[in-house]
């Protein structure tokens, strides 16, 4: 028997929507969103203000597998999460220091402390 998420081609896992209100209490939810399409942060944010009752909302974010992947602010604006370096050009760097440091490649190694 094939899961829900293959019948209907949604993302699996699942997206999670964390909603945070003025009181510091926060809901979590996860809602539904195509495999195909962009992240729909929208309808996880309807999903988890449907069970607010009332409460004021600050801001909230989608979290995938326990990692954030997107934050939302009072008025509504998604953005997504800046990714950081990938482990080759870490790697990269790592072996260029070590057989044949240049300025270059020390300030290279800066920027990828400070990511």
């Amino acid at each position: 028997m094939l899961p829900l998420s293959k019948i209907r081609k949604a993302m699996y896992p699942q997206p999670v929507y964390v909603a945070h209100f003025i009181d510091g209490t926060a809901k979590r939810m996860s809602f539904y969103s195509p495999a195909d399409k962009p992240l729909d942060t929208e309808r996880g944010r309807a999903v988890a203000l449907s069970v607010a009752f009332g409460k004021q909302f600050i801001a909230g974010h989608v979290e995938i597998e326990g990692r954030i992947v997107a934050y939302d602010d009072l008025n509504g604006n998604a953005t997504k999460r800046k990714r950081g370096p990938t482990a080759k050009v870490c790697l990269q760097v790592i072996d260029g220091l070590l057989h044949n440091p240049t300025p270059e490649l020390v300030a290279k190694a800066r920027q990828l402390l400070a990511a």
